[in-house]
């Protein structure tokens, strides 16, 4: 049996958001605060990888979900400012949740999070694919030493 897999929480986005927002106080493009009118749509993109249709999941297993939390976060413009940033971040911290590794370059996830922003969104179910063959080359599960 696999282990269940555990989503990102909107208070934890929030602590994820506010430690992005200091890093990023004094660059050029500063990451705004959550405001009550960017909660619900924050909301929607880290539920969208458990979302199921008559019953089963739409995105299962952990690759899938990754990708889709990913994708919407990237996309949506969830936020005024810092999408993608707020997406590599979240990503790299879902996968800390769930003992996995994201091993991949700075660039390389900047890379992917530019694509995917400027994705077609009538595309979505390609891009989340591309994201998928991705993320399985980059993601590992820990080993327990």
């Amino acid at each position: 049996m696999s282990k269940r897999i555990i989503s990102v929480t909107l208070l934890e986005f929030g602590y994820l958001l506010e430690y992005a927002r200091i890093i990023h106080k004094d660059k050029n493009e500063p990451i705004p605060e959550l405001g009550q009118d960017n909660w619900d749509k924050v909301d929607f993109a880290l539920q969208a990888p458990a979302q199921t249709a008559f019953g089963l999941p739409i995105y299962r297993g952990f690759i899938k979900k990754a990708s889709a939390l990913f994708y919407f976060l990237a996309k949506g413009h969830r936020l005024a400012n810092g999408n993608k940033r707020m997406a590599c971040v979240t990503l790299d911290y879902f996968c800390g949740i769930n003992e996995r590794d994201l091993v991949i370059s700075d660039d390389a996830l900047l890379s992917l999070a530019r694509y995917t922003a400027s994705s077609d969104p009538m595309d979505k179910d390609e891009c989340i694919r591309n994201i998928q063959a991705i993320l399985k080359k980059c993601i590992q599960k820990r080993t327990k030493t």
